[in-house]
């Protein structure tokens, strides 16, 4: 009579990469001060640097004519601000009109 061996479990060695912990389980804290690196924008292609001036170009003749109608500016950042525009940007437009000195 053969002895029948028993198969012993053996878990399956799996070809994925093992689960990494989140980044700030893998870095340890930095001790002290140290002076961290501006971010950096990455290039814009030529079109979008076009599209960017186009749209800025709007936005300045658009509060141009407002300012002209009578609104603040102040008024016009809000009101662009909450209906989409980023912020940085209405300030930009609104920056370069105040201290162009033209109107």
């Amino acid at each position: 009579v053969k002895k029948r061996k028993s198969k012993q479990f053996k878990p399956k060695q799996s070809t994925s990469l093992p689960r990494q912990q989140p980044m700030s389980m893998h870095r340890p804290q930095q001790q002290g001060l140290q002076q961290q690196r501006p971010l950096q924008r990455p290039q814009m292609s030529m079109q979008e640097q076009i599209k960017r001036k186009r749209i800025i170009s709007r936005l300045e003749l658009y509060i141009r004519g407002a300012l002209v109608k009578g609104y603040t500016y102040e008024m016009l950042r809000a009101h662009l601000v909450r209906n989409g525009w980023p912020a940085n940007v209405v300030d930009e437009v609104i920056n370069k009109i105040k201290f162009s000195g033209i109107k």
